[in-house]
């Protein structure tokens, strides 16, 4: 289908519908599965999404790097954040056992802990507020059209500053 040129004719497309219902709806799940893990586990989501890489690294601990290309914050954000999880006990910065010079991000025992106790509360979230409205015939369409829109952009997006 060649996309449309004119205002009218986007507003039409059932595709820009698309856009504007996924844009506002994963607005809305951040903000609430965020508002969860703050007020059950006084965790922010963006600590979560960093323990939750840390946790699935092999090593639990990663380059900035690679942490800074895997969450969902700016690089220089991510400094400012890590200062603050190191200083609540959370991550430390260890000597990267391949160049000296380097730091690695590593999970602390009170970070695996904090995020153990948040990936409850968060994975009932995903449950109640995605999975339940979402048939399962229905995830397939939802994956492949995603899969497609994040392909298509990855060569294209501009480093994240």
């Amino acid at each position: 289908m060649p996309v449309k040129h004119t205002w009218e004719e986007q507003i039409s497309d059932p595709r820009a519908h698309a856009y504007r219902t996924f844009f506002e709806a994963s607005r809305e799940l951040f903000d609430v599965l965020s508002a969860e893990l703050i007020s059950e586990c006084q965790l922010d989501i963006t600590w979560y999404d960093v323990l939750l890489h840390l946790d699935e690294s092999p090593t639990g601990r990663m380059g900035m790097t690679d942490l800074a290309e895997s969450v969902v914050i700016t690089r220089g954000g991510l400094t400012k954040l890590i200062d603050r999880m190191e200083a609540a006990g959370l991550v430390e910065r260890i000597p990267s056992p391949s160049d000296r010079r380097a730091k690695e991000i590593a999970l602390t025992p009170e970070g695996r802990k904090r995020f153990q106790a948040a990936a409850v509360v968060h994975r009932r979230g995903i449950v109640r507020h995605f999975m339940e409205h979402v048939k399962e015939r229905e995830a397939g369409t939802i994956i492949a059209a995603l899969a497609r829109v994040r392909a298509a952009l990855a060569p294209a997006s501009p480093p994240r500053p």
